[in-house]
């Protein structure tokens, strides 16, 4: 194995990816077409990556925590480790921005989904989705406020 190739393609990987924060399942999977990356591991790649100057890796929840990985696996969501370029990570004003577009996606999702219980008479769902657009709304005035 070679850890220069792997840092070359890693360096490229996170430079051009859409998603600046690429999974490390992402980036092993983009170093293994390399046959001079031949051998690495997830383990191996992540404590490199872990080293490196220029990336910095944000890591998953813990096993342990109450809403844990394997959750969000059965859910189809991979929540592991993530790598990004310091260069990619964006400032608190980006993030706010990014949250907020989030948000609306979010509530936009949740109107729909009310709008729907209403034609249904669902009222239990009413209120679970009344609730979650509320949270929505206070998660979105508390950025506001940071801002």
């Amino acid at each position: 194995m070679n850890l220069q190739r792997v840092e070359e393609r890693c360096l490229f990987y996170l430079g051009e990816a859409s998603n600046p924060l690429a999974p490390a399942s992402a980036l092993l999977e983009h170093c293994l077409r390399d046959d001079e990356c031949a051998g690495l591991t997830q383990e191996t790649l992540l404590d490199f990556l872990r080293a490196h100057e220029l990336i910095h890796v944000v890591e998953g929840p813990d096993a342990h925590e109450a809403v844990g990985v394997h959750l969000f696996a059965d859910a189809g969501f991979d929540m592991g480790p993530r790598a990004i370029l310091n260069a990619r990570i964006p400032s608190a004003q980006e993030m706010a921005v990014m949250l907020k577009e989030q948000l609306k996606v979010m509530t936009d999702a949740l109107s729909s989904a009310m709008t729907e219980a209403k034609q249904l008479g669902d009222e239990s769902s009413i209120g679970h989705l009344a609730d979650a657009v509320q949270r929505a709304q206070a998660i979105r005035d508390r950025i506001e406020k940071l801002f």
